[in-house]
């Protein structure tokens, strides 16, 4: 059984996009839900270009072990984990430039999963608030997320690694303000 998702976002000129419908299969809905923000003291055109360039994700992702861009829209992804390699391709749904990137996984997929980032101007104007949601089905289920934890490879803090490692690679590319400021969950 499908199902029609449909995700709608309100972009920095204030108008309300919607992503187009897709039809995830009904096993990514029952799946888990990951979602952190974390502020970045760049421009919001060099962290999206970063994050756009999918390639180099690993090198902030401990969990990443390779992704391979074979198209513009078109990706493969391959993930470290406890019982061995996970292996998918993802599709890129929706991209406006400097602010928001979405995507779900291809079918068959090892992990089936959908999420965005998104990419805004921080009120102050000093950096960008990156906010990313991921949806996604452990494999084994809730089995498989057991072991993963077991593991420590919690997927919820592999994220707020994830984002830290890009504050970090990114803010000592050039003179950033020393603040601190936190990794969050909605």
């Amino acid at each position: 059984m499908n199902t029609a998702k449909i995700i709608r976002f309100q972009l920095d000129s204030g108008t309300i996009t919607t992503l187009k419908t897709v039809h995830i299969p009904q096993e990514v809905t029952d799946g888990m839900n990951i979602e952190k923000t974390i502020y970045i003291y760049r421009p919001v055109y060099e962290v999206y270009q970063f994050w756009r360039r999918l390639s180099s994700l690993p090198t902030i992702a401990s969990n990443l072990e390779a992704v391979k861009v074979t198209d513009n829209r078109h990706s493969q992804w391959v993930m470290k984990a406890p019982l061995g390699e996970i292996k998918w391709t993802a599709e890129i749904i929706e991209e406006v430039e400097n602010q928001l990137i979405s995507w779900c996984s291809l079918e068959p997929s090892a992990v089936p999963n959908e999420g965005f980032v998104k990419f805004e101007p921080m009120l102050d104007g000093r950096g960008t608030e990156v906010h990313v949601w991921i949806h996604f089905k452990p494999p084994l289920g809730n089995f498989g997320s057991w072991v993963a934890n077991l593991f420590g490879k919690n997927p919820e803090k592999l994220l707020e690694e994830t984002l830290c490692n890009l504050k970090d690679k990114l803010e000592s590319k050039g003179l950033a303000d020393t603040q601190e400021l936190p990794v969050y969950t909605d």
